[in-house]
Parts: structure tokens; sequence; C-alpha cells
């Protein structure tokens, strides 16, 4: 008789599983568990590396496409043979008795009908949709315009996610998380599986409100915890979390509160709010840094022209005045251009890519310089001296912002390891592999567990990052370190056996990885974008000058007008993988491309081997090159 089944479903975060997994095994104990694993067609490999990874005998159930959250469960929970299932998020790491805290406490409780725990996000911070309430028109309006972050311990305000009851508590509740339910497969049976017309967060309150409905209870633990890295999949100030979770509570209210009009309004005036407030948060965080570095890229260019004026002609007013602002005005448009088309206001604090924007505004502005009528010219003094203004002005706003606003990015790594003298060598080996020699690390003693010594040893070591190596230290442990909230810390964590260290210090963000594991460049965010940049000034060019390539025989076979439009759109890419390649999948995903890497001058290669290196070594100056050997 199997005592517990844990359904887990999972979508391209294949190191992320692992890890639970691991937790999993490791939490055991006496009782007899399965585990399931179902894959929505990731695209990362994931059935294959936990195979080669975990030797415990997993039962897989893998699906031809991504078939949801609600529907990936119902199939584990067909194919359960356990007395209780839990499901259970892929971004989680429990404690060695979460498992039988659980079972013990369903056992001891005939009317248990669902039970959650505390969780928690890689730095420590509990998460609020550990336990809830069944979203009531009041409620919801509460939480979908804010005020209940206003008023966190309210009853009133904070209704929704039970903000008057403490997190360390055990309570009767009546709603859970869908990243962990605990429940007799008796009780899930009865009442019906997950509804899988909801696509996101609805159907775990949809679930637990049938669960009250039948009779039963559901329970928030607060006296055990889990690591849930992930806590939510969608940013929560996003227009589309906004609307995910007005179309969830939608389906909710038609489908318990008989199309309840007073709820679909209440909801459709919150929606409104909170929609206002997004778009207006979105375009401040957008506009200000640009509007600020024009203003004062502008206002320097001015001084420096009354300057060059009062000093090289003595005329204050030498030049005509609506044709010198003119200009001015389109030298920082130019600037601030080049400046966001580099993704500079991405990557703010980055000095490298601010200088190197700043070059390619000034090469783009004396271009049009030399176009310009004589008339229309300034001095190309006013336009250097410009160029040095802009440099110097654009570093100071960012290492001034930088300093009052402070960057996780920008810190160097100074990383604290509890573990063993083992562990900690081959923690030191994983992260020189992967980040490189340039990072500081000190191995603690597990005499620093107490919040006075552990603040006290990261002031003196300056650190910023705490690494528990799970194979000498029990998570519990860990969580409990966690919860001291040290400020300038982050988590991360490595298991037994596992080349891959994982956290998060941000509930709303998966995280990041020091691993052994392959590094691809293609799946860097600003190398996609870089060649994203390509394919749409390329494709425009190639659009322009396509009948010319017809005149090429070998490369007439090769090329059609139509991808080139479909480059244009984002449908396609210039340059991608051969599609010939029967291990493609193994790849980061690349759209279909217009030309396909060949290996024509590689005979001595197969296809995935070209494939791979262009993947793990990818730059867009290699696009930019390959394009060209094809062209010309």
């Amino acid at each position: 008789m199997v005592d517990i089944s844990v359904i887990i479903v999972s979508y391209n975060v294949r190191l992320f599983l692992e890890q639970t997994i691991n937790s999993v095994l490791k939490s055991i104990g006496e009782l007899a568990v399965e585990v399931i694993v179902v894959d929505n067609n990731s695209s990362d490999n994931s059935i294959e590396h936990i195979k080669s990874s975990i030797a415990h005998p997993i039962k897989f159930i893998s699906n031809e496409e991504n078939v949801g959250f609600a529907k990936a469960n119902n199939q584990g929970i067909e194919q359960a043979n356990g007395k209780y299932v839990l499901l259970l998020n892929p971004d989680t790491v429990i404690q060695e008795d979460t498992l039988s805290k659980c079972f013990s406490f369903a056992e001891a409780n005939s009317k248990v009908g669902a039970i959650g725990v505390k969780m928690v996000d890689g730095s420590g911070k509990f998460l609020p949709e550990s336990k809830r309430s069944i979203p009531t028109p009041l409620n919801s309006f509460w939480k979908l315009t804010g005020l209940s972050k206003i008023f966190p311990d309210s009853k009133l305000f904070s209704g929704y996610n039970l903000g008057h009851i403490s997190e360390d508590v055990d309570a009767e509740i009546e709603v859970l998380c869908g990243a962990f339910m605990f429940m007799p497969t008796q009780v899930v049976k009865e009442i019906g599986l997950l509804d899988d017309d909801y696509f996101m967060y609805g159907e775990d309150i949809d679930l637990s409100f049938r669960i009250l409905r039948a009779g039963y209870k559901v329970w928030y633990l607060g006296s055990s915890s889990i690591i849930h890295y992930k806590g939510q999949s969608t940013q929560k100030s996003s227009l589309g979390y906004v609307n995910t979770f007005y179309n969830a509570m939608s389906i909710f209210a038609g489908k318990h509160y008989g199309s309840s009009r007073m709820l679909l309004i209440i909801l459709s005036i919150a929606i409104g709010i909170r929609q206002l407030s997004s778009i207006l948060k979105r375009v401040i965080n957008f506009i200000f840094p640009i509007l600020f570095d024009a203003i004062i890229f502008f206002i320097g260019f001015i001084l420096i022209k009354n300057i060059w004026e009062d000093y090289q002609f003595g005329d204050a007013n030498y030049y005509e005045s609506k044709t010198i602002t003119l200009n001015i005005i389109i030298y920082v448009s130019v600037w601030i251009l080049a400046i966001w088309a580099s993704r500079s206001y991405a990557r703010y604090f980055s000095i490298k890519v601010f200088s190197i924007a700043t070059a390619i505004g000034l090469f783009a502005i004396l271009i049009m310089y030399g176009l310009l009528p004589e008339y229309m010219r300034t001095s190309r003094a006013i336009i250097l001296i410009g160029a040095i203004w802009v440099f110097i002005s654009g570093i100071s706003i960012r290492l001034i912002v930088r300093f009052f606003k402070g960057d996780a990015n920008i810190t160097n790594k100074r990383i604290g390891i509890l573990g063993s003298t083992t562990e900690t060598k081959r923690v030191k080996d994983i992260i020189h592999n992967s980040i490189g020699n340039n990072v500081f690390i000190q191995q603690l003693s597990f005499d620093d567990l107490t919040k006075e010594n552990l603040v006290a040893r990261k002031d003196y070591h300056r650190l910023n990052e705490i690494i528990f190596c799970l194979k000498d230290f029990a998570i519990d442990k860990a969580l409990k370190v966690m919860t001291y909230k040290i400020s300038g810390l982050n988590y991360k964590i490595i298991g037994d056996n596992s080349f891959n260290i994982i956290g998060s210090s941000k509930s709303n963000m998966l995280g990041e990885i020091y691993g052994l594991d392959i590094n691809y460049q293609i799946a860097n965010e600003n190398n996609l974008y870089y060649k994203r940049c390509i394919d749409i000034i390329f494709g425009l060019l190639l659009v322009l000058i396509y009948p010319v390539l017809l005149f090429n025989k070998n490369l007439r076979q090769e090329i059609d007008f139509s991808g080139l439009l479909q480059v244009i759109l984002g449908r396609k890419t210039l340059i991608g993988y051969n599609k010939k390649d029967t291990q493609i999948a193994s790849l980061p995903p690349l759209n279909d491309a217009w030309l396909q890497l060949s290996n024509s001058n590689l005979v001595e290669h197969n296809l995935h081997e070209i494939n791979t290196s262009y993947a793990l070594h990818y730059t867009a100056w290699r696009d930019i090159v390959i394009l060209s050997d094809k062209i010309f």
C-alpha cells in the first residue's frame, strides 16, 4: 500500500525539478511514497536529466503539448496509488519531516480534506498565498485595489490572505495554494478532479471550495515550512497577472455564485483601478529615465553652445536660434535612441553598455552631420564636446542612482558556504567553473547559526550570499537561517549529489543557477535581443536587394521572399539551426531559420555538433559573418 503519491507538474525547470525530487526523497522516512512527474512537453530534456541523475524509481507522464497545470495534475492523480496525494510545484524544497507531519495530521483528523504548509521564497520571505479565504466580492476588491497590502494584518482588508492569522500557527482556513496541496485521495475522487477551465490562479481556489462544500476541512500548518522559489509565475504588477486573476475569479463566480452580477461588477471596478495603476507604473518606469537623460543632455548642449559662441565668436547670438535648437534636439534624440536600442535602460547600471551606446550615437550624428546642408550645420566642436557631456553626465546619473538605490546585479559575489570542508571544496569548484575565479568564498562554521553570529560574519567578510550544502545541513535549519531576514543576504542551496547551486532572492523570479551544466550563449536574454535587432535590420536590407540575390544560383534555392517578411515580423530568424539535426530538441529553442546552418565546409562534423557550437558560442557578430559568407 502506497501512503503518499507526490505529483509534480513540470515545464522547463529541470534543475529546480531535480532539487524538488531530491528533497521529497529525503522526506520519505518510513513512509511508502511514489513520485509521479507529469512533463508538459518541456524542451530542456527534463525527463532524461532526472532519469540520469536520480536513481529512485519515478513514474513519468510525458505530454506532447503543454496541457496546463490543472489537466496535468489530473493525469497524475488518475495514476496515483497512494492513500494521499500531494500536488507539489517543481520549484519547491520541502523539509525532512514535511511528509510525515502532513501524514500524521491527516491520520489523526478524519475530516481533513486538504493540508497546506507555510511557504517562504528564496530569501526567506513568507508567501501570503500560503493561506487564503474564499474570494468574496469584498475581499477580492480589497486585494485588487491594493488595500490588503496597506493593511496586511487587518481581518477586514486582508481577508483574502487571512492576514490576521499568524503565519506560524496551525489553523483551519478555506483556500490553499496549488504549489502544495496534501489531500486524501478518496476526497479528491469524491468531489472531482481539478477544473481545467482555469488557466492559472483559480483551480486551487475552486478545489478548496468544493472540499469545504463537501463537509471537509482545509488546514494550514504554520509549524511546517517549505521553500517555494517562484512565488508566482507572473509578475503581480503586470497586466497579465491582473487579467488572469480576473478571468479566474469570473469563472469561479459563474460556477459557484450563479454568475453573480454584483461580484463581476465589483471585480470589473477593481480590475480597472489595478490596470490603470499598472499602466501608469509601467509608463513612469519606462519614460522617466529616458526623459531625465534627455533633459540633462539638452541642458548641457545649450550651455556648451552658449560657451562656444562666446569663446569662439565673441557673439552670444552667433547661431540662428531655431536652427541650433533643432540640431540639439536631433543630437539628443539620436543619443537617446542609441542608448535605448543598445538596451542600456534595461541594464541601467552597465557602464560598458552605456559607453558603447554613446560611441554609436556619436558615430551616427557625425554621419548625419556630413549629409546636412551647410546652413544647418553647427560646429563639430559642439558635437564632440557634447559627446563628452553625454558620456560624463550619463555615467554620473547612473552612479548616483546606484549609490542611493543599489543594485544586486552589480555587486561582486562574496559567498559564505555552510557545509563540511569536502562539500565546501566541491561547491567552490562548481562556482569557479560557472562564474569564474573573481569570487570571494568563505567557509562558515556551524557555530555561526545564531542570528548574531551570522550577522557578525556577514559584516566581517562583507558577504552577500549564503549557500547551504544539504549533504551536511538539514533544510529545516536552512529555513530557520533564512527567516532571520538579514538585510543584504541572498540564499542558495545545493543538494547531496547535485552539480547545480540553485536559489532566488525574489518570489516573482525563478532565480539563478551556478552549475556545471552547459551555458548556451544563444539562451542569453541580451544575445536574443541583439539577434532580433540583426533580424530586423538585415531583414529589411535583404528585402531591398532581394532581386540581386536571385542572381546567385547557389543561394537561390535556399531563400524565399516570404521568409524574409516572416523574419521581419519575428516568426523566423535570419540564421538558425539546421533542422535535419535529429537532436535539435536538446538545444535552446529558436524560430525556424531563413538560412540554416550548413555543414558544407565542415564535412567531418555532424549537424548536431554544428548546431551545438552555434548555441554555445553565439554572438551577434557571428550571424553577420555567416550571412556575409552565404551571400557574398
